[in-house]
């Protein structure tokens, strides 16, 4: 909240004293929606430094009681980066980039104090034979041996997944996004796919921290809040310092790819690819055309014990591969932050017709098998310019197929819709996964009963797409006429009009995870002086719903007037675009759509300058 007149000195000098690394200065997540300037940054090696800063802040605290500080953990060491935009070398590069708190969370009010884990700090160690699950007939996943594997604060996933599979170990279910830390996806739950698996923190056997009052506790199964307050731990409990996971014995993944042009015929296979299959993801770029091109793309995963098929490394390894998927996330991000200027925005559904067709292209048809963490972590490069929203939705299993189909047409025609109004909402894709989800707490992957699973859908797009607030509003009212009330990820955007847990939480959820806070820190009393209650925390769960839906879908947005760039801006721009993209190789069959787009876009270099008499 805010340091007293002094505190920060003092508190700056105790920690020096004790050798500990601290800096004051801005603080940022990787999407730089939460950013703080005033931040003070500390570093940690050990679990007794964690210790130490919490006894400092609890001094403080006590000796300022108008000024409560608040602190918070967050993902990244070290905190020094190049002023060198350039790729090379590519290791630190990748490292420096991704190296950072990797939450699209709403913009927030920042926390006073952020603790850091160091390379040193980190480390992944097996630790024994995990308790077997109830035995799977159609499921050899869940019949495998078991480890438990103690992973500490500032692991990233990409990290734990190599580990793992250097000690013949897998994760059965994890994050896509190979650069969140293990304890901060547990943080929001999390999840990854897999009608059979849980969210990522159904995984968590016991977790160690560091309390308001520098304790170290161990908290597991056992505990009688443990599924209510480790659903989503959203760092209410204290630093995290480790959390021991559920690993089997490693596994290869055979996967198998679909593309559609036509969302009728993608609606006829869903029922196969939902009940027969052990992993399903799917992703639908916008085209805001009927032009028939390649925009639904189905990745099926499957347990297998055949041998590998390639011998490339994993997709998030510093090597070419991933160093190209860099380049082209960069080029694109650079040139959607163009292309939803108001006098450019036009050229969007051309654009997004060529970027469908090379996406669904690149990886192919074949089906390969690699290993599980070289299949699940396919999409390694991503743009800081970014609005991700997700729904996830509870749907009994026997009428999954046909509500996917329902909402994958409601999609189509409303993108449709928006594109002949001359609005394009969605800018890179929507992505469905399908898993079993964890009840507790605040996990938004809760189900009534065992017949249930989850659909997440994520909405990605540009910050700045036109028409984004109306759509999310109108997709929102058609899952509520529908009786359905969807959960959005605790760690990303919320659609517009969603302000906090209690908009889209289960109220007696919500009630029983505070009545579980209050038991663990011993009184109301004691929770409301907790530096981690922090003003973003707060508000997410002690504030009253505030969404209030529309009776009417929203009305049009009045169009942006005024753009960033100069007639003559956009046209230099777009003639270094058409350029790369004359020459950038792609195979015939997409001649026509390039030739289409770079048609539009010397229609729009020669077009004459409007200019404006006053």
């Amino acid at each position: 909240m805010s340091f007293a007149k002094g505190s920060r000195q003092a508190l700056i000098d105790r920690l020096t004293r004790s050798k500990i690394h601290c800096r004051t200065g801005k603080w940022t997540n990787y999407m730089e929606t939460v950013t703080h300037s005033g931040a003070l940054v500390v570093q940690v090696d050990t679990e007794e430094q964690v210790k130490e800063i919490m006894l400092a802040i609890k001094e403080q605290n006590e000796q300022h009681t108008h000024h409560r500080i608040t602190v918070r953990a967050a993902a990244g060491w070290n905190d020094k980066t190049s002023s060198n935009w350039c790729c090379f070398p590519w290791k630190q590069a990748q490292q420096e980039r991704y190296n950072g708190s990797f939450s699209f969370s709403p913009i927030a009010r920042g926390d006073d104090v952020v603790i850091l884990f160091s390379e040193k700090y980190q480390s992944v160690q097996v630790e024994g034979v995990a308790p077997p699950l109830p035995p799977s007939e159609t499921n050899p996943i869940k019949n495998l041996p078991a480890s438990i594997v103690k992973v500490s604060a500032g692991v990233q996933i990409a990290r734990l997944a190599d580990q793992l599979r250097k000690k013949n170990l897998s994760l059965s279910t994890a994050s896509m996004i190979a650069w969140v830390t293990a304890v901060g996806l547990a943080g929001t739950g999390g999840h990854g796919t897999g009608q059979d698996e849980t969210a990522f923190s159904g995984l968590i056997l016991s977790a160690t921290l560091c309390d308001m009052d520098g304790n170290i506790r161990e908290i597991d199964s056992s505990h009688e809040d443990f599924p209510l307050l480790f659903g989503a731990h959203a760092g209410m409990l204290g630093v995290i310092l480790n959390i021991r996971l559920r690993a089997v014995n490693a596994f290869n993944l055979e996967e198998t790819v679909h593309n559609f042009k036509n969302v009728d015929d993608l609606n006829t296979h869903l029922p196969d690819y939902l009940n027969n299959n052990h992993y399903f993801t799917l992703m639908r770029i916008p085209t805001y055309s009927k032009v028939p091109v390649d925009k639904w793309h189905v990745r099926l995963w499957n347990y297998t014990t055949r041998g590998r098929t390639t011998n490339d490394n994993a997709p998030y390894a510093a090597d070419a591969s991933s160093l190209a998927q860099e380049l082209s996330v960069r080029v694109g991000d650079s040139i959607q932050d163009r292309l939803t200027e108001p006098g450019l925005q036009h050229l969007l559904p051309a654009f997004m017709q060529l970027t469908a067709a090379i996406v669904t292209s690149t990886r192919g048809t074949k089906t390969v098998v690699d290993y599980e963490n070289h299949i699940t972590h396919y999409q390694v490069g991503f743009p800081k310019a970014m609005r991700d929203v997700s729904y996830l939705i509870p749907v009994d299993k026997d009428k999954a197929a046909a509500l996917l189909a329902e909402i994958c047409k409601k999609l189509d025609d409303m993108l449709q819709e928006a594109g002949e109004r001359g609005e394009y909402p969605l800018t890179y894709a929507y992505y469905v996964r399908y898993f079993k989800g964890t009840n507790g707490g605040l996990s938004t992957s809760a189900t009534a009963n065992e017949h249930q699973r989850v659909f997440a859908i994520d909405m990605v797009t540009h910050p700045h797409a036109s028409g984004i607030a109306r759509f999310e509003t109108e997709f929102l009212a058609f899952l509520r006429e529908k009786g359905i009330q969807p959960r959005h990820h605790l760690g990303k955007h919320f659609p517009h009009g969603v302000v906090n847990y209690a908009d889209f939480l289960d109220k007696e959820a919500l009630t029983a995870y505070r009545q579980a806070l209050v038991r663990w820190y011993g009184s109301e009393d004691k929770l409301k002086q907790s530096p981690f209650l922090t003003p973003y925390m707060n508000d997410m769960l002690f504030s009253e719903p505030q969404y209030q839906p529309d009776p009417e879908p929203a009305p049009k947005q009045s169009k942006a007037t005024v753009s960033h760039y100069s007639a003559s801006e956009d046209k230099a721009f777009l003639s270094r675009l058409v350029k790369e993209i004359s020459q950038f190789p792609l195979p015939h069959e997409m001649d026509t759509l390039r030739d289409e787009f770079i048609r539009q876009c010397k229609e729009q270099i020669d077009a004459p300058d409007v200019v404006l008499l006053v």
